[in-house]
């Protein structure tokens, strides 16, 4: 793909990444912007979280993952070789009264 033709693909990636955070329970927000890296017909994401403080880290990061993979290879029509949660921060987050 070409520089121009990959950017709305990018573009929908990071959508699809930001909307798979956002459903996460567990899962706070994005961290920094998510990293698109493409090698032929290779694909992988890197994406940057913060979960909320007692969340199980494994469960939140797994079910990120998957939901990512499995929609951009629906969505898109092509492989993704790796999707790599990288958890950035633990938050706390206010009990409501």
């Amino acid at each position: 793909m070409s520089g121009n033709a990959a950017k709305p693909v990018d573009e929908l990636i990071e959508s699809i990444a930001e909307r798979a955070v956002r459903r996460q329970e567990g899962a706070c927000a994005l961290a920094r912007p998510v990293r698109i890296t493409r090698s032929g017909d290779r694909t992988e994401i890197d994406v940057y979280l913060n979960v909320r403080f007692g969340a199980v880290i494994t469960d939140v990061a797994w079910s990120v993952q998957e939901r990512i993979k499995d929609t951009v290879e629906r969505v898109l029509g092509t492989g993704v070789s790796a999707v790599n949660i990288h958890i950035s921060g633990v938050k706390l987050t206010e009990r409501k009264k």
